[in-house]
């Protein structure tokens, strides 16, 4: 029915076209067909005056109405000019080819309206789920016109190109029936489109019938939609709102709700009318053929008009839940908006903590110094992009927050007006603010999620320096610990012999060790953490790099401990260095003290007391310091040992051991300076002591001059060593001074400048120069005694030849006392001849004789002895004077002395022996007067007393031999005096032996005397065997005196004859002869070999 229908009305049309152009255009008549007429407007306007063609768009189309105008003319002319017909021809070919053309345009239009009814057909399906009758039918009439359409273009293609083939043949012959078949072909041609025309108009029927279809059921699906959607709208916003309290967020949800319902009722009609409306349709497609049988238009249009009514009521409806849920959009897109803008929000809230905990991070991480910049710089650049994504965070906040202001406005503006322009104008906007809200949302997500990549970012940076940071301090604590290993074995080199030292820097090495060790630990792990942070921007990576720098936190940790124990180790070490100190600054002090009370005490100075008390007071504070050093050190020590200990209490106890230590060292060198100071005092004293007595020497001196004749030379030598003397002592009083000086000076600098490294050079420098001066002043004093000793030894020596010459004069006092008793005894000798009563007197006279030549023998050894010894002490003075070894000096000052004491003595001796003999003289000479007057009375008595005289002689126990044993006696006394006098010449050398070795001068000046004395030694040699000798004979001239006093007791036991008496006596002074002699000559050798060895005098 639907495709009769179609037919009808084309062909109807199609007619009525063909006659309004045919009466209009006499040019037409044959079947011309017009321009193709819409089936929205049927009229055609026609120009009366040239018959252009005008559509319903205003467009037209030029007939060839001027050219049947020519045409008629050339006829009426007999067709005399073939140019005309040759248009003419042409202008048809051109009708022919339009023809085509526009049966190429309905084909197409045909097509297109197929593909309508297809679209139709398919979009309801799509909309029912099933083919519904109408449509199919709507679609099968249009492929039906257009089928037929191609037919009809193909018509008139074979038509248009036969009028072009045929009015390309040539000849003038021919123009005329060409143009007449031409003409045909053209007319064909235009039957063929008006044809395909109508074709096109059914097909455009039924695809209009099929839209309205569509539009019914696409009505019912948009409200069905609208419904669903509304539904959904309420439901995805208030699953986004679920937790939401917002103001705006819940009255849009209400809105939503109300609109739901709405769009559920106006799906319900637009399902209704859909259904009306293809029952219309039905009754459309019948109307529709019954008007295409009849030709009637009208009645087309009608049911047409039903169809379209049923298929617009559906479309209102659909319209209606359209609005609705246009409506629910609207307000769903201001709850998405709001909800973007909450989240956006969050996400900025978020953003902000991670910029915030990174720009924490960063900022510890700043505190931490590390040489790599690249490293401490990841921080920074975390940091900073963590900021950046916090900012755009921020702006995406507001961009939500715009988003939403607007999208609020948009729902506020449809409560006004809500027609389809406001309603789409207000979706639109709450459409484009929740795209806005939602890219907002979006961009502050990622910005969250780019700040927090760069927070952790951040973090991984910081623990990577973190790491660095670790190893920087472990390999710190390394260095340190191997500081103070070098620190403590620097301590317990000053102090070797302390072994609790020693152990501390043992212990100091071992701990920098376990640092090097550790260090080694840190700086792995810091590589392996920075090798993990190349990895992937992830909580993992983060929880590797904290673990990589927990380790090598955790060998820093143990580096710092190591570092610690060897800290406390080196100070522990520091301490015992400081006791030991302390205590050879002690033993130092006490020294000092020591040698300035020694100085005092021998100097008997005040001056040197003073100084000497100033050392004995520091001595006592280096004591005290030495005992707190102590104290504190074994403290320290035992600090050291418990586990809680810091370095800073070991550090504390080390600098008071160290600081009581320094006060020790003050207390050292004031008690050194001290001692400096009693020493130049003491040598000042000393140099003064010997001034005075050079002085008092040479005042003695001068006073025996006075009275003997001594050696000019001698007290000229006393007077030169008081001036030498009276020059050193004023030297040394001055250094002395110079002394006192600078030690105060030195010892106010000692409290300021002791333990200062940086000014120590300058107590240092002051305590040499004081040493200086001190030895200078002692050196004075040195030579101020040396002048004493030398002034002694020249008094001494003028005192020896004062006995020497009174040993001469006592000898000559004595050899004439011997002769007088020589003299007295022989005188008595004719008496006692001649009277016997005489004789005692004789014997008494000779033994005063004996006696007498005795004490001048003596007389005459003592004086020898005195001049040997004078001899001796001249020729040591000598050699003191010009002796500069101390121990030489002090030797040949010693032989000096001892050998004009000696000499003195024998003088002495020699005077009393002299005096003796000088009394035995006497003695003798008056017992010689007695025997002569006993002789002359006993000349008298003789006759008378004979036996007298027998009995004198007969008398036991009066024996010449006693005067035997008094010289013997008074030989063993002189032997003995010897000896005590070489005693106490050995301890006087012993005393020499202990004195100290000069200066490296006076060792000079003796290499330079060893060659003479090499010389010297082959003549000591022999004069020691010579003495040897002399010795012996000594000796046995002693045997021979002893086997003379046996013989004598011997014979003294027996009765004495004036024979056997002067025997004796003779024998007696025989024996007395030879030992003079050999006394004589071993004075003699003694003297020549006395020089150049002081060992023959011992």
């Amino acid at each position: 029915l639907l495709v009769l229908f179609v037919n009808l009305y084309v062909l109807q049309n199609n007619v009525v076209s063909n006659e309004i152009v045919n009466l209009k255009n006499p040019n037409l008549r044959n079947g011309w067909v017009g321009k193709n007429l819409t089936l929205q407007d049927e009229k055609i306007v026609l120009n009366a005056e040239d018959g252009d063609e005008i559509d319903p768009n205003g467009s037209h189309i030029e007939l060839p109405q001027k050219s049947e105008k020519a045409e008629l003319q050339m006829q009426a002319q007999g067709n005399d000019d073939n140019e005309d017909l040759k248009r003419q021809i042409g202008e048809f070919v051109d009708q022919a080819q339009l023809a085509n053309t526009k049966a190429d345009a309905a084909v197409a239009e045909a097509e297109k309206s197929l593909e309508k009814a297809k679209d139709a057909e398919e979009q309801v399906k799509q909309d029912e789920g099933n083919v519904t009758t109408a449509t199919t039918k709507a679609k099968a009439e249009a492929q039906k016109a257009v089928d037929a359409a191609k037919t009809k273009k193909k018509d008139a293609k074979t038509n248009a190109d036969n009028a072009k083939q045929e009015s390309e043949k040539k000849g003038d012959q021919e123009l005329r029936a060409t143009l007449d078949k031409v003409k045909k072909f053209a007319e064909k041609a235009e039957q063929a489109l008006s044809g395909a025309q109508t074709e096109q108009k059914k097909a455009e029927w039924a695809a209009k019938i099929a839209e309205e279809l569509k539009k019914a059921y696409e009505a019912k699906r948009n409200a069905n939609d609208s419904k669903e959607a509304a539904e959904k709208t309420k439901k995805d916003a208030t699953s986004a709102v679920s937790d939401s309290t917002e103001q705006k967020v819940t009255a849009s949800i209400q809105i939503i709700e109300e609109q739901k319902q709405t769009a559920v009722t106006k799906a319900t009609e637009a399902e209704k009318a859909a259904k009306e409306t293809e029952k219309a349709a039905k009754e459309t497609e019948q109307a529709a053929i019954e008007a295409i049988n009849v030709i009637d238009q009208t009645t087309v249009q009608d049911k047409f008009k039903v169809v379209e009514g049923k298929a617009d009521t559906a479309s209102k409806a659909a319209a209606a839940a359209k609005k609705a849920q246009t409506k629910a959009q609207i307000a769903a897109y201001v709850v998405q908006t709001e909800v973007s803008k909450v989240k956006a929000v969050k996400s900025a809230r978020e953003a902000n903590e991670a910029k915030t905990k990174a720009e924490d991070v960063a900022k510890e991480s700043e505190k931490i110094k590390i040489t790599d910049e690249d490293k401490s710089g990841n921080v920074k650049a975390a940091k900073t992009e963590a900021v950046e994504q916090a900012n755009l965070a921020d702006n995406a906040k507001k961009e939500a927050e715009a988003a939403a202001i607007s999208a609020n406005e948009a729902k506020t503006s449809i409560t006004v007006k809500d027609d389809d322009t406001t309603l789409n104008e207000a979706k639109t906007k709450a459409y484009n603010a929740s795209i806005k809200a939602k890219r907002a949302e979006k961009n502050a997500s990622n910005a969250l999620k780019e700040a927090q990549k760069a927070q952790i970012e951040t973090e991984i940076a910081a623990e990577v320096v973190k790491a660095e940071k670790a190893k920087k301090e472990a390999s710190s604590d390394a260095d340190a610990a191997g500081k103070a290993k070098e620190n403590a074995e620097n301590e317990a080199k000053k102090a070797e012999s302390n072994a609790v030292a020693q152990e501390a820097a043992k212990k100091a090495q071992k701990q920098e060790e376990e640092a090097l060790k550790e260090k080694k630990k840190a700086e792995t792990s810091a590589k392996e953490a920075g090798e993990e942070a190349e990895g992937d921007v992830t909580k993992e990576t983060l929880d590797k790099v904290k673990e990589k720098a927990k380790n090598a936190s955790n060998a820093a940790t143990a580096a710092k401990t190591a570092r610690t124990q060897a800290e406390i180790a080196a100070e522990g070490a520091k301490a015992q260095a400081a006791k030991t100190e302390a205590e050879a600054s002690k033993v130092a002090a006490n020294a000092a003290k020591d040698e300035a009370q020694k100085a005092a005490e021998e100097s008997k100075s005040a001056e040197a007391k003073k100084a000497a008390d100033k050392a004995s007071t520091a001595a006592k504070t280096a004591d005290e310091k030495a005992a707190s050093a102590k104290k504190e050190a074994d403290d320290a020590t035992t600090e050291s040992k418990s586990t809680t200990t810091t370095v800073e209490t070991m550090q504390k106890k080390a600098d008071k051991a160290v600081e009581d230590a320094k006060e020790a060292k003050k207390a050292q060198t004031k008690a050194e300076l001290a001692a400096e100071e009693a020493k130049a005092e003491a040598a000042k004293e000393e140099a003064k002591k010997a001034q005075e007595v050079v002085d008092a020497a040479k005042t003695e001196a001068e006073k025996i001059a006075e009275k003997e004749k001594v050696n000019e030379k001698l007290v000229a030598e006393i007077t030169s060593a008081l001036a030498t003397a009276t020059d050193k002592a004023k030297e040394a009083n001055d250094k002395a001074v110079e002394v006192s000086k600078e030690v105060e000076n030195a010892e106010k600098d000692v409290d300021n400048v002791v333990g200062d490294e940086a000014q120590k050079s300058k107590i240092i420098a002051a305590v040499s120069s004081i040493k200086e001066k001190t030895l200078e002043a002692v050196q004075a004093a040195n030579e101020a005694k040396k002048a004493k000793d030398l002034a002694e030894i020249a008094l001494n020596v003028v005192k020896a030849e004062v006995a020497n010459d009174k040993a001469k004069k006592a000898v000559t006092a004595a050899g004439v006392a011997k002769e007088d008793a020589k003299k007295a005894a022989a005188s008595a000798e004719q008496p006692k001849k001649e009277e016997e009563s005489a004789e005692e007197d004789a014997e008494i006279a000779k033994e005063n004789e004996i006696e007498a030549e005795q004490k001048a023998k003596e007389t005459e050894d003592n004086a020898a002895v005195v001049q040997a010894k004078l001899l001796i002490a001249e020729q040591e003075l000598k050699k003191a004077k010009e002796e500069g070894d101390t121990v030489k000096f002090q030797s040949a000052k010693a032989n000096a002395l001892a050998a004009a004491e000696e000499a003195v003595k024998k003088g002495q001796a020699a005077e009393a022996a002299a005096n003796v003999a000088t009394d035995k003289a006497k003695k003798a000479a008056e017992a010689a007067e007695k025997a002569k007057k006993a002789a002359a009375e006993s000349a008298l008595k003789k006759k008378l007393k004979v036996l007298e005289i027998v009995k004198k002689y007969s008398k036991r126990g009066y024996n010449v031999v006693d005067n035997d044993e008094q010289v013997l006696n008074e030989v063993e006394e002189q032997a003995n005096e010897e000896e005590e006098e070489e005693e106490e010449e050995e301890a006087d050398h012993s005393v020499l032996n202990d004195v100290k070795i000069g200066d490296d001068d006076e060792e000079e000046e003796e290499e330079e005397e060893e060659e003479e004395e090499e010389t010297e030694v082959k003549e000591e040699e022999g004069a020691r065997e010579e003495e040897q000798a002399q010795s012996s004979a000594h000796q046995s001239s002693v045997a021979e005196l002893e086997n003379q006093k046996k013989e004598s007791q011997e014979k003294s036991d027996e009765p004495p004859s004036d024979n056997n008496a002067q025997a004796l006596l003779s024998d007696n002074y025989k024996n007395f002869t030879d030992f003079k002699k050999k006394a004589d000559d071993l004075t003699k050798n003694i003297i020549n070999t006395i020089d150049g060895d002081a060992g023959v005098i011992d």
